[in-house]
């Protein structure tokens, strides 16, 4: 899994690096901003995918439970309930 990650990352860097080259002008500076840009939205990317595996691994753990019920619309609210 940590090699998916990487993967995501890196493809992030390469993807603002073409869009640097591909957007007029083609200067260092520009080329250098945009794999940048590149690197922040490859770290969005996998954080946003380790966030989609880690719930779904926290929703296997608990399906079957008692109150998994509850636990899952507390969390997928963002806030707590009245009664807790």
């Amino acid at each position: 899994m940590p090699w998916a990650l990487i993967g995501i990352l890196i493809v992030g860097i390469w993807v603002g690096i073409l869009v640097g080259f591909l957007l007029p002008p083609v200067a260092v500076w520009s080329i250098i901003l945009w794999g940048f840009t590149g690197l922040l939205f490859g770290i969005l990317a996998s954080l946003m995918t380790m966030t989609r595996l880690s719930t779904k691994a926290m929703y296997q753990k608990i399906d079957g439970r008692p109150g998994a019920v509850g636990h899952v619309v507390s969390t997928s609210l963002g806030r707590k309930l009245v009664g807790q």
